[in-house]
């Protein structure tokens, strides 16, 4: 009886080990389900009568373990009219968001421009318990990456304040995309940076800082080529999770750098799915699994032709993957940036 028991107590520890691993990271190779109960339904769409005009994409969510609330920021309006960012809260799992009633609470960074905007990251800088937010942003005439700061991650002061990037261009980058920043136990800086290239596709590149306002361009500023599933396909849209609202480049089980992106699934930058890899040194890349973790949906959905940007993140033990879902085609009544999904491991 006691070896019997014994054993049922080893198989109870080994089940909770598993269990908490499980909760303790973003899996790279699990099945996902939209928590709307659709693929075909977005969680968050813009109201055309606002400032969000068409359009609310590239989002980034965060737990907040203090409210048991899932935070979002995101990009609205641009393909036209000037973008802001956002803020949402969900406090039912993301199937439903609450837009902050001081939206948009980032507009750009100075005079030179009304649009430095867009494609907003967010980083919570934690100094001996002391947090500060930084709020990357880019705009593209001229091509240019801002900054701000902040105490509470919605009253914005500029950290940038002249026309001159905070980012430089390597010699084949024509625009400022996407981009991963965070801060490393060393207190060196990292950057996963998207840029329209001279090769016509957008491409992910990668920088080192000595603080959040200095930058230098690594690997020769070459891009990332081992992300690109196709030849001449574009990859961006490049995030690193975030466990319990704590920014976590590296999955502690394998001590290995984790991203999620989304590529083309051709040549060219459309379509495009959602792929994840991992990396010993951001410099060399495994794309695993080899295939999309999540694939655009066709007819019939807001994610017509892509699924991009994708925030993966545990909140309260429960892995998510929050994403946009874009229509680009001509003619159709919605176009780029429609609206966000909120995807959630099937178990």
């Amino acid at each position: 009886k006691l070896g019997k028991m014994a054993a049922v107590m080893k198989w109870f520890t080994l089940l909770l080990l598993a269990e908490i691993a499980e909760g303790s990271f973003p899996p790279s190779g699990a099945v996902w389900k939209p928590v709307s109960g659709s693929w075909n339904t977005p969680v968050l769409q813009a109201d055309p009568s606002s400032w969000e005009h068409s359009a609310v994409q590239e989002p980034q969510v965060v737990w907040q373990a203090e409210s048991k609330k899932l935070r979002m920021w995101y990009r609205g309006a641009g393909w036209g009219a000037p973008s802001g960012v956002g803020v949402a809260d969900s406090t039912d799992g993301g199937k439903t968001w609450t837009k902050y009633a001081g939206n948009p609470v980032y507009v750009g960074a100075d005079a030179v421009s009304a649009d430095c905007a867009g494609q907003p990251w967010v980083y919570k800088e934690n100094t001996n318990g002391s947090f500060k937010y930084w709020l990357y942003t880019t705009n593209n005439h001229p091509p240019r990456t801002c900054v701000a700061s902040s105490t509470d991650g919605l009253h914005w002061t500029n950290a940038s304040n002249t026309s001159k990037s905070v980012v430089p261009l390597p010699s084949v980058g024509r625009l400022f995309g996407n981009r991963a920043v965070w801060k490393e136990d060393d207190g060196s800086w990292k950057m996963l940076q998207e840029l329209g290239t001279t090769s016509g596709v957008w491409e992910i590149f990668y920088y080192e800082g000595t603080s959040p306002l200095s930058w230098t361009i690594a690997n020769n500023g070459q891009p990332l080529i081992q992300l690109q599933r196709h030849p001449h396909g574009m990859f961006g849209g490049v995030h690193i999770a975030t466990v319990e609202g704590v920014y976590t480049p590296k999955d502690p089980s394998t001590g290995l750098y984790n991203v999620w992106f989304h590529a083309g699934s051709t040549g060219g930058n459309l379509p495009t799915d959602i792929y994840h890899a991992t990396s010993p040194n951001l410099l060399n890349w495994t794309v695993t699994p080899a295939g999309p973790v999540l694939s655009h949906q066709g007819t019939g959905s807001f994610a017509f032709d892509q699924v991009a940007d994708p925030s993966p993140l545990i909140a309260d033990g429960t892995a998510f993957l929050a994403y946009d879902g874009d229509d680009n085609r001509q003619g159709a009544k919605v176009h780029a940036g429609i609206g966000m999904g909120m995807a959630v491991v099937q178990k």
